[in-house]
Parts: C-alpha cells; sequence; structure tokens
C-alpha cells in the first residue's frame, strides 16, 4: 500500500534531523534522523527537553538564544554540542526558524540539527597549524633580530678599527 503522505520518508530519512520544538524546549515532532542523532526511540523524543540533549558546558549559550524574544519566521543558527542519550557528544549546527504551530497557533522552533564534527576538526586543526606558524615568525624574527643587532655591532667594531688604522697611517704619514 502507498504512503498516503509520499513526503513522510523524505522527512524521516534525511540526513538531517528535524525537530519541532515549543517555547519550553520541548520536543513536540522530531524525524527518524534526529532520534537516531540523539540516541533514543522516536517516542522517547516526544515531549522530551532539547536541553537534555545540550552538553552541560553549551547549555548557557543555548538557553541564552531560547530566551530571546520568538518572532515569527525568524531564523538563527547555532553551534554547540549536543549529547545523546548513548554515545558521545558531538558538535552541531542549529538552523532554527520560528513558526506559528497552526493547530493552536503557539510559536515553535523548527530546527534542523546537521553534525559538523569535520568541519570542526578541520577549525581546530587550522588554529593548530597557525598557532605553529605564529610561533616559527616570532622565533625567526628574534633569529634575525639577533643576527641583525650582531651585524650592527661587527660593522661598529669594523669602522671603529678602520678609523684607528686611518690615524695610524696618518700618524706615520705625518713622520716620514
Amino acid at each position: 500500500q502507498l504512503n498516503a503522505d509520499p513526503y513522510a520518508a523524505l522527512y524521516d530519512f534525511a540526513t538531517v534531523g528535524y525537530l519541532s520544538v515549543d517555547a519550553e524546549a520541548l520536543i513536540v515532532k522530531g524525524n527518524l534522523t534526529a532520534a537516531i542523532m540523539l540516541g533514543v526511540e522516536r517516542r522517547e523524543l516526544m515531549s522530551a527537553s532539547f536541553s537534555r540533549f545540550v552538553f552541560a558546558d553549551d547549555v548557557a549559550h543555548f538557553n541564552y538564544l531560547r530566551h530571546r524574544s520568538f518572532q515569527p519566521h525568524e531564523t538563527q543558527t547555532i553551534e554547540l554540542r549536543l549529547h545523546p542519550a548513548e554515545g558521545d557528544p558531538f558538535w552541531a549546527r542549529l538552523e532554527v526558524i520560528t513558526r506559528r504551530d497552526p493547530v493552536d497557533d503557539a510559536l515553535l522552533w523548527q530546527i534542523a540539527i546537521s553534525q559538523i564534527e569535520a568541519q570542526k576538526r578541520a577549525e581546530q586543526l587550522m588554529r593548530r597549524v597557525n598557532e605553529e606558524l605564529e610561533e616559527r615568525v616570532v622565533r625567526r624574527t628574534h633569529q634575525l633580530t639577533r643576527a641583525n643587532r650582531e651585524l650592527l655591532e661587527e660593522i661598529g667594531r669594523r669602522r671603529e678599527a678602520e678609523a684607528a688604522l686611518r690615524e695610524r697611517e696618518e700618524t706615520l704619514d705625518t713622520r716620514v
């Protein structure tokens, strides 16, 4: 039998997790991908607090976003770590749009969750490489500054020696 809603499979098996969350951060709807990402059965998502899945160090950041005024059709993006019920925390990008629920006119967040672990690892690697390069530049600058100072000192010593030599030659010329 054909599914009455041909888009249901697209929603459930998308590569992105989709959630609808109310103003109290309770999940009112979610796709199968979101349930898998958050490490729970799909039925466990309903009425669960989304905050429960936010990594402890990122809860304040999430709450700041959550307590901003809800405006219909407002879109926000946030990157934070989610901590599934089973498994290790992972970096996620949340694309959040505020909509009105057609049933009771309440404001809902519709959230698209994308895993961005690879991006965060690449950013971390780039930061580390930049730090190493900056350290090399500082070391090389010190080396060049020291070499330049030594060269200037050597030039000064040679000028003094040349001046002393000229003075001696002048003294010898006057004696002869």
